[in-house]
């Protein structure tokens, strides 16, 4: 149950970065804007190059749900990267709601070392998540990794 939780997480995350769009908070002048190219985002994180992204993408349904995506570039011989969920907007169905929710609004910061920055091309995953990233995101993550161990 656990390996489901994590890849219904992982999903919305790449499923939502599937089309960007520029919504920085934070002053990002001087970082590269991917607008909607998945590919520039990728390269950028493949590089280590500073860059951002925002998505606005089909979740499950008629649901779109918020990622965003900056890079900042290596600092202190890793590659730091943030994830920032947003909110999901329309009918995912109840349980993809439910475990959205639990997700949303949160982010997580990861400082991939550059020997391993492939992990992070490769899209989100359980190495990566749980070695490299910490933050909110990862907390919720595990709280339903737990909350499902309990289930069962």
């Amino acid at each position: 149950m656990k390996k489901i939780i994590l890849v219904l997480v992982a999903v919305s995350i790449l499923i939502a970065g599937c089309n960007f769009f520029p919504e920085p908070e934070e002053d990002l002048t001087g970082f590269k804007d991917c607008k909607q190219s998945q590919e520039c985002i990728m390269n950028s994180v493949k590089n280590c190059e500073k860059a951002f992204a925002s998505s606005k993408d089909t979740f499950m349904g008629d649901a779109k749900a918020e990622l965003k995506v900056i890079v900042y570039g290596m600092q202190e011989g890793n590659c730091k990267i943030k994830y920032k969920t947003g909110n999901l907007e329309g009918d995912a169905g109840l349980m993809s709601q439910a475990v959205f929710s639990l997700i949303a609004n949160k982010e997580m910061v990861c400082l991939v070392p550059k020997e391993k920055i492939n992990l992070a091309t490769k899209g989100m995953n359980e190495e990566l998540m749980k070695n490299y990233c910490s933050g909110s995101l990862i907390d919720a993550i595990n709280s339903i990794e737990e909350t499902m161990k309990d289930m069962q």
